[in-house]
């Protein structure tokens, strides 16, 4: 097929596809994951919603979509793809990654759907079945044996002859026609065999002209091959534009038709028309562009690294417990050596004088890259700074920058995606629009090919899982995530305390749904999970929600975590578990108001669930400050926290206007190490009794700034009464500013007497700044 209005760009675009796979083949950066040969693997493996997308595990991401007449059940590994006779189409081969959806793909019912959206052919299927060696393998599953010949797998440009197999009238063989290799075979077996119900493994290899068939892995007799004309490959032209090329065809004239002969096609379990259904089940659908068999074999275990020779690996143990996941009671809290942030009041049992003070990052310093939407990890003592262009990116690219020093960075000539005629550049994704959240997996056990992640969702597909292990060469997950748009990032983060991970999603407050009751503006949802390699648990609603995109917009699948306030919506969460003490989540929301201007407010949680919300204290980033000679009036966090020594950097986007509007700046603003919020007392004299506790260790150690006035701290037992010797009285004011004050009495060295003991503190402070403190 050829598409109107072709280039040069579509060319170029093209090679950095190859480039790409080519690149990660040779250094073999995922061993683990489908091969290079593997030009197409559907493992079915999603769970049951409308329009989700069916993920090709392969490298070259030829995605399915599943429609109406399809279902996904328990397959031979995993699920299963069910067809049956009926009206509709089972699924098809998804759309491009573009916003060209939102704007034309809409169906007769009006509701988005890709099947009449453009498409970008699979080059390296196509180029397999035309050369000299391909195997197609699949394993299916009768639920009715077929009076006539029914269709397995179809695909080709449009409805031109191209590749399909079939399964003849009362399952008595298989039927080959692939016009692009220019021949056809027809395969007998015993039709005993496929239709006593069981699942069968069948695979079928061409070498050199010949092509062998196998059934449950055993050789069968020798297939009837004729040679026909052979077709030529449908071209493979790129877009100009994700977000806005339509050929001229794709359209809103609802000519659906037309759309249909303009694309390519690809069904499973009926022809590319519709018809010829299959009635049964199909799993693991491969084909490769050598030959994987040449003689009987045993069946082959699934091809799913979930299900096959890379088990999910073993739910990791969680770490230590939550210390403050219930309601408080009066049994002492088991802090042992933990170092406990002053974030809430929850170790607070009596107070006076004393009040919760957010503290925001300081020193603002220009950084010399821009970045609408960007995350930082810190790595051998160099910040990795990574910036989509979004979901709505015309080329869908996405940078990756380097610094040693946090503010000039480097574009690196990573070598892996061509832009210009050249991959000297930093890209490190194209062709893929999105918003996504990148971070460093620190669970146990993992693969090194997956120590670094990206959770994001990806135009017209959904939300996705990516690896790296190397944070420059980047694998899709086998599966989809979650089969939702969001209207942001899929923030995740690996919790060590409760052993699993967790994600925030936005959602808009713009839907009309039954099932769920419409939200009062935009806020973030929560998704949990145990094994990341396979689709998350979501609430699947009867009638999900479409807006512009093919993929069900989020309403009600996920619980709200953050809603609407008075001090407005939320866009982003930037929520995280913090590496540098257990117990603690943060959260840097943006926060807009009814002026659409947006800034970022702290919040913060003990369990990663419940959350506390501060702006009541002050926005963690407040607008209103001067820089660059501009006001500022939007101030936007960016995703990660990088230490150096007692102090941590954090990544900004200032805005002289409202929502984008402006003049912008990207910062690096500084905090202090656990200083985001502290218990502050002013003139007069504070006082703190904590709750009743048992620690470990011999020192007690606090993060303060007491330089205009003192802390004292005395040791008391649980009926809050001073212990000899340990009194405040007795003890040392601290008078000075340090994250790591160690704490003494006149008459006592240390506390280690007192460890395994249920002691409290009293904290007596006047004009001074309590962040934390921790038995050492």
């Amino acid at each position: 097929m050829t598409y109107p209005r072709s280039s040069v760009v579509a060319y170029i675009a093209l090679i950095v596809c190859s480039f790409f796979a080519a690149s990660l083949a040779a250094d073999n950066y995922f061993p683990s994951f489908a091969d290079h040969h593997t030009v197409g693997l559907w493992l079915f493996d999603e769970k049951q919603y409308p329009n989700t997308t069916l993920t090709d595990a392969s490298e070259y991401e030829y995605d399915l979509r599943l429609q109406d007449a399809g279902r996904i059940i328990e397959g031979k590994f995993g699920n299963a793809l069910r067809t049956s006779p009926g009206a509709g189409y089972h699924l098809y081969y998804a759309e491009w990654k573009g916003k060209v959806s939102p704007n034309y793909m809409r169906g007769p019912d009006g509701l988005p759907s890709g099947l009449w959206g453009p498409t970008i052919a699979p080059k390296m299927l196509l180029a397999g079945l035309a050369g000299d060696e391909w195997t197609c393998e699949f394993w299916l599953k009768l639920s009715v044996v077929p009076n006539s010949k029914t269709a397995v797998v179809h695909l080709g440009s449009a409805y031109e002859p191209g590749f399909e197999i079939n399964l003849i009238a009362k399952a008595e063989g298989f039927e080959i026609r692939n016009n692009y290799g220019g021949l056809t075979a027809m395969c007998p077996t015993d039709s005993a065999v496929l239709t006593n119900g069981n699942w069968h493994h069948a695979a079928f290899a061409l070498s050199s002209g010949k092509v062998e068939y196998y059934l449950d892995g055993q050789r069968q007799s020798s297939p009837t091959v004729q040679l026909v004309d052979a077709a030529p490959i449908p071209e493979i032209t790129i877009p100009k534009s994700l977000s806005q090329t339509t050929y001229g065809i794709f359209d809103n004239s609802k000519n659906y038709e037309l759309f249909r002969h303009n694309r390519f096609n690809l069904s499973v379990g009926e022809d590319r028309k519709g018809n010829m259904d299959f009635d049964g089940a199909i799993d693991e659908l491969r084909f490769s562009d050598i030959v994987r068999y040449s003689k009987s074999f045993e069946s082959p275990k699934s091809f799913s690294r979930s299900y096959g020779s890379v088990q999910e690996q073993a739910s990791a143990p969680s770490g230590p417990p939550l210390l403050f996941d219930s309601p408080a009671d009066s049994a002492p809290v088991q802090l042992g050596s933990r170092k406990h942030l002053l974030i809430d009041e929850v170790m607070v049992d009596k107070k006076q004088n004393v009040r919760l003070q957010v503290n925001p990052p300081v020193d603002p310093r220009r950084v010399d890259v821009s970045i609408e939407d960007g995350w930082v990890i810190d790595h051998n003592g160099r910040v990795y700074l990574f910036a989509p262009e979004g979901y709505g990116s015309s080329q869908g690219i996405t940078r990756l920058y380097i610094s040693e020093d946090g503010i000039k960075f480097d574009s690196p000539k990573l070598g892996v995606a061509e832009s210009n005629g050249s991959t000297a550049n930093n890209i490190i994704f194209s062709l893929s629009p999105m918003w996504g959240c990148f971070f460093e997996d620190v669970s146990p056990n993992i693969l090194q090919e997956e120590k670094f992640k990206l959770t994001a969702w990806s135009a017209n597909r959904g939300i996705y899982l990516y690896s790296s292990p190397d944070m420059i060469h980047w694998r899709r997950n086998e599966t989809i995530m979650l089969p939702l748009v969001s209207g942001g990032n899929a923030e995740t983060f690996w919790d060590n305390q409760r052993g699993q991970y967790t994600s925030f999603l936005k959602r808009d407050g713009s839907f009309h749904n039954q099932e769920c009751p419409t939200a009062n503006g935009r806020v973030a949802t929560l998704f949990e999970t145990k094994e990341i390699h396979k689709p998350w648990s979501f609430n699947p609603l009867n009638t999900p929600y479409f807006e512009g995109w093919p993929v069900p917009a989020l309403t009600c699948e996920g619980p709200i975590v953050f809603g609407t306030n008075k001090y407005g919506q939320v866009y982003r969460t930037r929520a995280t578990k913090y590496p540098w003490a257990l117990d603690v989540y943060l959260g840097f929301l943006w926060r807009m108001d009814s002026n659409d201007v947006r800034q970022t407010e702290l919040a913060v949680s003990r369990d990663g669930i419940n959350w506390s919300t501060y702006a009541n204290l002050g926005m963690y980033i407040p607008n209103g400050l001067s820089f660059g000679g501009q006001t500022i009036v939007e101030t936007l966090a960016h995703g990660g926290l990088v230490r150096r020594g007692d102090r941590i950097w954090q990544y900004a986007r200032y805005g002289s206007g409202p929502h984008g509007s402006g003049k912008e700046f990207n910062v690096r603003l500084t905090q202090r190490l656990d200083g985001f919020v502290s218990l502050d007392a002013g003139r007069e004299e504070g006082v703190i009794i904590t709750r009743p506790f048992v620690f470990e260790g011999q020192k007690l150690v606090l993060n303060a700034d007491a330089r205009n006035g003192y802390i004292k701290v005395g040791m008391l037992n649980s009926s809050r009464k001073p212990l000899t010797g340990l009194g405040t009285k007795k003890a040392i004011p601290v008078t000075s500013d340090s994250v790591k004050h160690v704490v003494r009495w006149k008459d006592n060295p240390d506390v280690g007497n007192l460890a395994g003991q249920v002691v409290r503190l009293r904290i007596e402070m006047q004009n001074a700044k309590l962040f934390s403190f921790q038995f050492k």
